[in-house]
């Protein structure tokens, strides 16, 4: 079973209810001039329903996976409270359960990363399998600036559990990607990427917080 089952959703931590502002703007910019109607949206790790519900109001095909079942629930329970419908389905991005060429854009807010390089090879394939041609991917994956990796232990290439930091104590295993490793698993999957890394500093100029902001698209 899953740590954040167990550990955050099961014990009613981490139930956002909003969407998270990247979320949006990248949406809002993605569809400019479309019909929503006619694009269909997945999120992989889509926690509890915060982001599909924003996707549903303004009109977009939703779909969204989660390992835990908590998690799925409480998304579903959300949306039908506002009369909202979303496909969410409980399972693994290694094993999507949506045929090939399914999706406009598929969405990764700090899931994918929470994993080794060779699972995050493995999902990659997965989103390019159910993205149509012309598709893109977004995602948000933790940087190697972050200092929460000096906190834990290295069980392979960057991937690490077991933090002190107690922020991370129950996040579980952990990729900190640099920048040859965000070329190494976009360049393999994807014909095309963009990518910036946002740094979080201190008052002091310390590092709170890193990430990398990747747009990868299908030809």
């Amino acid at each position: 079973m899953s740590i954040w089952e167990t550990n955050v959703y099961a014990k009613g931590r981490q139930l956002n209810r909003y969407p998270y502002d990247t979320v949006v703007s990248d949406v809002f910019r993605w569809s400019s001039g479309r019909d929503r109607s006619q694009l269909r949206v997945l999120e992989v790790g889509s926690g509890s329903g915060n982001n599909l519900w924003f996707l549903a109001r303004e009109g977009f095909q939703c779909a969204g996976i989660d390992i835990s079942e908590t998690a799925v629930e409480c998304a579903k329970k959300y949306l039908a409270g506002d009369n909202l419908e979303a496909d969410i389905q409980v399972g693994d991005i290694v094993d999507l359960p949506w045929e090939r060429g399914s999706f406009d854009l598929v969405i990764d807010r700090i899931a994918i990363t929470h994993n080794t390089q060779s699972e995050i090879e493995r999902m990659h394939d997965e989103v390019v399998r159910v993205l149509r041609p012309g598709g893109e991917f977004v995602s948000v994956m933790l940087a190697w600036d972050h200092p929460a990796h000096r906190t834990g232990v290295e069980l392979s290439h960057h991937a690490f559990n077991h933090f002190s930091d107690p922020v991370f104590s129950e996040a579980g295993l952990t990729f900190f990607a640099d920048r040859e490793d965000i070329y190494h698993l976009f360049e393999k999957s994807f014909d095309r990427f963009e990518c910036k890394k946002i740094v979080n500093l201190s008052e002091e100029d310390q590092v709170m917080n890193a990430m990398w902001h990747v747009h990868a698209w299908l030809q």
